[in-house]
């Protein structure tokens, strides 16, 4: 037998094409195995962005509350001008932005400034209290941003003690490196209040739960994990590839050092454009393009913009290194960004980045693939160990011998898959029903097309 209903809150739900809903699309997937039925409640802000038909869950029940935030009118009134909804780095960068999310992030000015805000808890509350009793729903899932959503998820426990709450996190409310709050002390004790009904949080990384644990000790981690696409290895490209996919965040990474290594390998004459490029694919192209102009090196640089989720999955399954970005302090560590998983599942070399001390958790994540790399930028020599990397895989690839993809069979896989975490989680402890119904075992999904969800 399956596990019962499963109601699924999150403000921003797939096929919205944004970052954080590649995880919410593959826990909705994994979820539809297990549960009798999923049903999904979000936000009709939704239907305003950018639509990903990669991201389209099949067979799944969606109920949109309508949401009048700062975020609907913002998006309304770019469309109005025909300009892009995306806000630009360098506005995101600003101290009148930064400002602005610091108050929004904290409470009380996120119920009313933050995404939702009480128009969306007001009727994303109602609507799931009908949904409740209407369907006999025994779980509910939210995902954390907004705060908007875990408001709707104690509102309801307190409402339903007999439900089962999950409160997922992809990062942290009260962040002690991006300092996205204020009054931090106040916001720590916000959040133990709101989470204090919660059955289990779960998170991306045993770095982040170390901080979560200040709410509650009822935690699993549930990393960004890896999608089972398929057992073969596309080709690489005809010219050497360096990849870089997802967002860019200028205040917390440093690609700097890539573009400087580049700019030598042009300098000796190991590279040029005939046989060497730098692609990037993602919303943050301002960001790239101030990268790629310091550097000068334009010549290399090819900028696919925002690209459906399996264009950006085939575009790193044909590099030859993909490319990762993160940070991490002593404070917090374990920043393992969406793409981490899909990376692995491209069985190409990885070069990560770290702006900050060292990362455990990370190396031992990017270890699995061999030929791989993790630097940290203020390491010493760090410069001279990247460039050497970087000689060395081009040089081979120039003499026909490059490192091969790995030819990782599919049960290798598994054992990071979305398939295996989701059944690891849903074997929690806090998670079992009452009757003690064991969850059988299946044959992993793979990512594959799906039709359209039904709209309701």
């Amino acid at each position: 037998m399956q596990m019962k209903k499963l109601l699924f809150i999150a403000y921003y739900a797939p096929p919205a094409q944004l970052t954080g809903n590649i995880r919410r699309y593959h826990l909705l997937k994994e979820f539809r195995i297990h549960f009798q039925q999923v049903l999904l409640l979000t936000s009709a802000n939704g239907r305003l962005m950018r639509q990903d038909p990669s991201l389209e869950v099949d067979d799944l029940k969606i109920f949109s509350v309508p949401t009048i935030d700062l975020r609907r009118l913002y998006v309304l009134l770019k469309k109005k001008s025909q300009k892009s909804p995306t806000l630009s780095t360098r506005f995101k960068s600003s101290t009148t932005f930064l400002a602005f999310r610091k108050i929004s992030e904290s409470f009380p000015f996120n119920l009313l400034l933050d995404d939702g805000g009480c128009s969306y808890i007001w009727n994303a509350y109602y609507k799931a209290k009908a949904l409740i009793k209407q369907q006999q729903i025994e779980y509910i899932f939210t995902s954390y941003r907004p705060t908007a959503d875990l408001v709707v998820g104690m509102l309801l426990k307190r409402e339903f003690p007999e439900l089962t709450w999950i409160a997922d996190f992809r990062d942290l409310p009260v962040d002690p490196i991006r300092k996205n709050t204020l009054f931090p002390k106040l916001q720590h004790s916000w959040y133990r209040h709101l989470l204090q009904r919660a059955d289990l949080l779960t998170t991306v990384s045993y770095g982040l739960a170390h901080n979560l644990r200040a709410y509650s000790s009822k935690f699993h981690v549930l990393p960004n994990a890896v999608p089972l696409i398929s057992a073969e290895v596309l080709p690489a490209n005809t010219k050497f590839t360096i990849t870089y996919t997802g967002s860019i965040y200028p205040k917390l990474q440093n690609g700097n050092l890539l573009f400087q290594a580049i700019s030598l390998l042009q300098a000796q004459k190991i590279i040029n454009p005939d046989t060497f490029q730098l692609v990037y694919a993602g919303k943050d192209s301002e960001a790239w393009t101030r990268w790629v102009r310091k550097h000068k090196v334009g010549q290399f640089s090819v900028d696919k913009g925002l690209i459906p989720y399996r264009s950006a999955i085939r575009l790193q399954q044909e590099s030859h290194i993909n490319w990762m970005l993160t940070w991490s302090s002593n404070n917090s560590q374990g920043i393992l960004t969406a793409k981490s998983g899909n990376y692995l599942a491209a069985r190409r070399p990885i070069l990560a980045l770290v702006n900050g001390p060292r990362d455990m958790e990370l190396e031992d994540r990017i270890s699995v693939s061999p030929s791989s790399l993790v630097l940290y930028t203020k390491e010493r020599q760090v410069g001279r160990k990247l460039l050497a990397y970087l000689k060395q895989a081009i040089q081979a690839w120039q003499r026909g011998k490059p490192t091969e993809p790995q030819n990782t069979i599919q049960q290798d896989l598994y054992s990071s898959s979305w398939t295996h975490e989701v059944d690891k989680l849903l074997q929690h402890p806090a998670l079992q029903p009452n009757d003690n119904v064991a969850t059988p075992e299946r044959v992993p999904v793979l990512l594959s097309s799906s039709p359209k969800p039904q709209p309701v």
